[in-house]
């Protein structure tokens, strides 16, 4: 028997056409009366559901829970919901305005159809935007709300070269997650053209600079102040390289600031061609992560530009500075980049520390720690904290006269292993100071590796060259030794030796390598060192230089005659000197 005998608590059905309660069947007690009646071949199936509701009203009330199988379709623009927990029943409509999803615009997302119209109307109806999974096929679109995506949803460029995928258009943004694909194509993926936006993560991926455009293409380009972002990935930023290169070798860029108080907390680049890239303004970033770059991981040129920590693996410079003040705590290289820090025309730098480490595959290790870039002319004061690791190859630290002046270089230890590959290599200026104006380095000690006997059978010299500074300069302590390949076997130590252009006072440490110094008029002085073999490439008794009592030169070249060197017996400046060691005739 029916659990009620209200009309409207059943649901009839004849052949499977829904009847309408009242108008095409009544209920009387426990009588239920077709209004047109029906045959004995017709099937007439009743339900009684216990509640009372019209089930083909125009506004149906439900009480209690209803299960629903199929679809529903239609326009629901009254009725509210509660949600759990809350106090409050809000219409479905409402609710769903809150955040607006672009395919209730019409966006499809299949990666094929142009999605363009359909998300710029979702943008432009003011609500936060959502983007769900999909590769939505767009360019040229102007943000003006608040913006977030699904993980699996990327925006795909299809524009024309030098176009945009999204330019941020309003001041103040809160972009939560932003993908962008550039479809290997020339364009910028991200503008960002007004003050105070954020980021919490940008991924962007597949951009290509051909010889058609040159200065255009970009990861992310900021041209506004106050830009905060907080984890950057870009990926296969590459140079699309043919008969005739674009006269930009460092193009595409994976990020460009040209705007003030930008802060970014983290920057990787994989397989790109250049990483973080500073035109103007005050930049700081904790991170920045290179790997496999065919150019520079940091291009600083200009403005002020704070890195906690920047790590290279690439075949370029590391670190370029070129720009107002450029501070980073620790520059770590990988493998066989060109040099970790290059220095053209830069006002300030200051490094805590430039580690060299070698490939773990290929034992391959950076070719210089630092230089003076061909275009520079005058660079201001350097200070590095500390150089270790590891060498490969010709130089260690060339500020070469011909490629203009540091006005004063500051480094407070240079710890290294210098493999020497070619005998060849160590006639260069390994480590040339001749275009600092003044220099103050505390300690130098240096283990030359000769990798496959490189020197054997020869008489190589390791060359240090000063110049003439103009201002007060020294190095504290300087060490030497130089192994066979394993690190540990001394070579013989008359196959080379360290000659010093430009070093009067020769006071030098050195194992298992005689020196030489080339005195010259306003050479610096090498201080507090302990011991030495040293030998002079002048007369016998210096004519320059200060020196203490005590110290000794050894005369080059002696002959029947005369004498082994000579001895310092008054300090000054010169001194007075005194031959010792007289050779029989």
């Amino acid at each position: 028997a029916p659990t009620s005998t209200d009309v409207k608590s059943f649901i009839v059905d004849l052949d499977g056409v829904v009847q309408k309660p009242t108008t095409d069947f009544t209920v009387s007690g426990s009588t239920l009366t077709l209004t047109t009646g029906a045959s004995v071949d017709q099937v007439l199936t009743v339900r009684n559901i216990g509640v009372t509701r019209d089930i083909l009203g125009d506004s149906p009330t439900v009480t209690g829970d209803l299960t629903v199988t199929g679809a529903i379709s239609g326009t629901m623009s009254s009725g509210t919901v509660t949600s759990t927990g809350s106090t409050t029943a809000r219409s479905l409509a409402t609710r769903f305005a809150e955040v607006v999803n672009v395919k209730d615009y019409g966006a499809v997302g299949d990666g094929a159809t142009d999605d363009t119209a359909a998300i710029q109307a979702a943008i432009d109806s003011g609500g936060d935007v959502f983007v769900p999974e999909g590769t939505y096929m767009c360019n040229g679109l102007s943000l003006t709300t608040s913006f977030d995506m699904s993980p699996a949803a990327t925006l795909k460029f299809n524009g024309s070269p030098g176009e945009k995928v999204i330019t941020l258009a309003a001041a103040n943004l809160n972009i939560h997650r932003l993908n962008t694909d550039g479809a290997s194509d020339d364009c910028t993926l991200v503008y960002v053209g007004s003050n105070g936006c954020t980021i919490d993560y940008l991924n962007m991926s597949n951009v290509t600079c051909t010889t058609a455009v040159t200065s255009v293409t970009y990861g992310i380009n900021i041209q506004a102040d106050d830009t905060t972002i907080s984890s950057i990935r870009c990926n296969d930023f590459v140079h699309g390289f043919g008969p005739s290169p674009t006269p930009n070798r460092s193009a595409p860029q994976s990020v460009h600031i040209n705007g003030t108080r930008t802060h970014i907390t983290d920057i990787t680049c994989m397989d790109c061609v250049c990483g973080l890239l500073t035109s103007s303004g005050v930049t700081t970033c904790d991170s920045v992560r290179c790997m496999d770059m065919y150019d520079n991981g940091i291009y600083h040129l200009g403005g002020d530009l704070y890195v906690d920590s920047l790590y290279y693996h690439g075949a370029d410079e590391a670190c370029v500075a070129k720009g107002r003040n450029l501070h980073v705590g620790m520059i770590t290289t990988l493998g066989d980049c060109n040099q970790a820090l290059g220095l053209e025309d830069v006002e300030n730098v200051s490094v805590g520390e430039i580690l060299l480490l070698p490939d773990p595959d290929s034992g391959e290790t950076a070719s210089n720690c630092l230089s003076l870039r061909s275009a520079n002319t005058a660079s201001g004061n350097v200070y590095i904290g500390r150089i270790s690791g590891e060498v490969r190859g010709e130089l260690i630290l060339s500020c070469s006269s011909d490629r203009g002046t540091v006005d004063y270089l500051t480094i407070n230890a240079i710890q290294l292993r210098h493999t020497i590959i070619d005998g060849d290599e160590a006639t260069t200026w390994w480590l040339n100071l001749s275009g600092c104006k003044g220099f103050n380095i505390a300690d130098i000690d240096i283990v030359m590796l000769d990798d496959e006997d490189a020197l054997e059978g020869t008489t190589t010299e390791f060359y240090m060259k000063a110049g003439t500074p103009t201002k007060d300069s020294w190095i504290g302590s300087f060490r030497v030794s130089c192994k066979k390949a394993d690190g540990v076997t001394d070579a013989p130590a008359s196959q080379y030796s360290v000659r010093g252009e430009g070093f009067a006072q020769a006071l030098v440490r050195v194992d298992n390598a005689p020196w030489r110094t080339d005195s010259s008029a306003g050479s610096p002085r090498l201080q507090n060192i302990q011991y030495g073999e040293l030998g002079t490439a002048n007369d016998v008794t210096p004519s320059i230089g200060t020196w203490r009592v005590g110290q000794k030169l050894y005369d080059k070249a002696p002959s029947a005659g005369g004498s082994i060197g000579a001895v310092c017996t008054v300090a000054g400046t010169p001194g007075t000197w005194k031959t010792f060691g007289d050779i029989a005739s």
